[in-house]
């Protein structure tokens, strides 16, 4: 899979689109679990499979190719009308005052969204909070595997959603569930925020 151009820091977690509901109780105590581990910077995203510390399996491979659009600069409005003009879904979550957002689409079909301060020009280089939409076939065979390895963290989120990490890169969940095609990887500079992101319920398909 095509990486875009560097000039972010991410790399992902959790169940992806939208995050469904997460009860109560569970979250508080899932909350607490996942905090407890911390760490710096992750590097930028990338669906696991294309990384060298990819799952051990046999259905990993992406599941076509598109034309690379990007990175480009875009409004809130912006952004929703061409996400809707994809074949597939692109994950978010949510509006963010204050924020313009970078899309950037590789010849696979990966799609990064970046949260870009008012002033920050497409293709900085810093790392941004990122969101990965990954079209992958048998994404949760491959998300699962991960979770396997030595150094993975993972959790069952509400809706079927398997959330992972790994110790040495906490800044970047991954995300699956059964039956949908698309990983999802969320990133922020802080191992905490990405993580409260994952159990917070915003992700989302753009609509």
């Amino acid at each position: 899979m095509s990486r875009p151009a560097r000039s972010r820091t991410p790399r992902t977690l959790l169940p992806s689109p939208t995050l469904s509901g997460i009860v109560a109780m569970g979250v508080a105590a899932v909350l607490i679990t996942w905090l407890a581990t911390r760490g710096g910077i992750g590097t930028t995203p990338t669906p696991v499979p294309t990384t060298t510390a990819a799952p051990t399996t046999t259905a990993s491979a992406p599941t076509g190719s598109a034309t690379p659009l990007g990175p480009l600069l875009l409004s809130e409005s912006g952004l929703r009308a061409l996400a809707a003009s994809f074949g597939g879904p692109v994950y978010w979550v949510g509006a963010a005052a204050g924020k313009h957002y970078e899309l950037q689409r590789t010849t696979s079909g990966n799609v990064f969204l970046r949260y870009l301060p008012a002033g920050v020009a497409a293709g900085d280089r810093r790392a941004f909070r990122t969101i990965g939409t990954y079209p992958l076939r048998n994404a949760y065979a491959a998300t699962e595997g991960l979770s396997k390895q030595a150094g993975s963290v993972s959790r069952t989120l509400a809706g079927g959603w398997l959330a992972v990490y790994r110790r040495a890169r906490p800044t970047n969940v991954y995300l699956a569930r059964p039956g949908l095609g698309y990983q999802l990887e969320v990133f922020d500079p802080s191992s905490a925020a990405a993580r409260q992101l994952v159990l917070s319920g915003k992700l989302r398909p753009v609509g």
